[in-house]
């Protein structure tokens, strides 16, 4: 990458801030380990003056609210296209809780930018791009199959 594409892609980042809201559990909160929740949800730029580049939403699953000591990452990520200053992107997302995931209760960290590629500025900058949610695993059901 030239230079001048590089500084022509940083400037168009500048003031952005991308921000996750309206966020709408379509199953259950309470599911066994190795089920699957899914969520729909807007990405906002909420900038009024400059648009955003593309970026990720990432999850994860925690008993805290940092994902940086979250218990993991889940591979499913959510792509966002590149947003207009004030305008917004309707998200869905299927994750599915690992089998080995002990029983309990967990937050899902959901982050706007998990990649940290856009640079937020303004009032709230890149603290304003993770909101929380919990579930409940519990103990997966038997496994059975049924033989003539």
């Amino acid at each position: 990458m030239s230079l001048l594409v590089a500084l022509l892609c940083l400037a168009k980042a500048q003031g952005q801030d991308l921000v996750i809201t309206n966020i709408e559990l379509n199953s259950s909160s309470t599911l066994p380990a190795g089920g699957e929740i899914s969520y729909s949800y807007e990405v906002d730029n909420i900038s009024a003056t400059t648009g955003s580049m593309p970026s990720r939403v990432r999850f994860y699953l925690s008993t805290g609210t940092d994902p940086g000591t979250a218990l993991l990452q889940f591979t499913t990520s959510d792509f966002v296209n590149a947003l207009l200053p004030g305008s917004t992107s309707e998200e869905n997302v299927f994750l599915t809780v690992p089998t080995t995931v002990t029983p309990g209760n967990y937050n899902i960290l959901m982050v706007a930018d998990g990649d940290n590629e856009v640079a937020e500025e303004g009032p709230n900058g890149e603290s304003n791009n993770l909101r929380v949610r919990g579930i409940t695993v519990t103990q997966p059901g038997p496994d059975l199959t049924v033989f003539n």
